[in-house]
């Protein structure tokens, strides 16, 4: 009576196995890739945080927070991305803002270290200040990387903006700023 023996693995068994470690690589980047995006945007948050608490003290010492040209937008901090914040590889200067010539981080300066190192959401990083037409207020924005309102971090549920051809969000810190007068 002969008996074969086999030696190795049939051409199904062994496309199983590939097939297995296929599905774990692909759940393990996927989870990688989430949990690295919302690592970044903690940081983000984290970096939103410090320059509120700048704006705080500034307006202890100062009597108010800072003010700069009424319907501007600002970089807040240095080196940014091509020396630019918001949509930094556009030239147009309606979705892209020079750090250069700042009158906030200027004045943020006096009361401490503004941040000096952004992490870009696709092609936009922040943050941001918007002021508004009367020049007494201003609202603070970062960008996120997400899809919808549910990828902006907690502490900032407001998405007032969504780039369509990206997965970058623009949400509102919560953070809005009302000067009383003098700047």
């Amino acid at each position: 009576m002969d008996t074969l023996h086999h030696r190795g693995f049939t051409l199904i068994e062994a496309l199983i196995v590939v097939v297995v470690i296929s599905i774990i690589a692909l759940i393990t980047s996927v989870t990688y890739i989430g949990l690295s995006r919302d690592a970044e945007n903690d940081a983000r948050v984290v970096e939103a945080e410090k320059i509120a608490a700048m704006l705080d003290k500034y307006k202890i010492i100062y009597k108010d927070y800072p003010g700069f040209a009424a319907g501007t937008n600002e970089c807040i901090g240095t080196n940014f991305p091509e020396g630019r914040c918001g949509h930094y590889l556009s030239a147009s200067p309606s979705e892209s803002y020079p750090e250069t010539n700042n009158t906030l981080t200027s004045k943020l300066k006096l009361v401490g270290d503004v941040p000096d190192q952004h992490l870009p959401a696709n092609s936009y990083v922040g943050p941001y200040a918007k002021a508004w037409g009367d020049s007494n207020g201003f609202t603070l924005y970062t960008y996120f990387e997400g899809e919808s309102a549910a990828d902006c971090p907690s502490a900032t549920p407001i998405v007032d903006w969504n780039d369509p051809d990206s997965t970058t969000l623009r949400c509102s810190q919560s953070y809005t700023y009302v000067n009383s007068g003098g700047h």
